[in-house]
């Protein structure tokens, strides 16, 4: 996981990780779970330009006091961007919570 921001004051960090929703067999991609926000995915694309599989992002909050505080954000739904989840929680990560 990657921190997305970290908030001294409210003392958590917002975390992105990067889950794989569908994979390259061959020469298809097996169609996968989509953004919650807007129906897209995020392709990763080797050196030769082809596509191996789409992945989105799963936007976790981790609390300094514990994991009482801390967990998934929007129940652990997909986002293909901190902007999605962002819309769709209805307030920035930049906030203190």
């Amino acid at each position: 996981m990657r921190t997305v921001v970290r908030n001294s004051f409210a003392r958590h960090s917002i975390t992105a990780e990067r889950v794989r929703v569908s994979v390259r067999t061959g020469q298809a991609i097996t169609p996968g779970t989509t953004c919650t926000e807007c129906g897209s995915q995020r392709f990763t694309t080797n050196r030769n330009g082809s596509t191996n599989g789409a992945w989105l992002y799963r936007f976790h909050v981790d609390d300094d006091q514990g994991s009482r505080q801390s967990g998934p954000i929007a129940d652990g739904k997909l986002f293909c961007s901190r902007g999605c989840c962002e819309t769709y929680i209805g307030r920035n990560f930049d906030e203190t919570a």
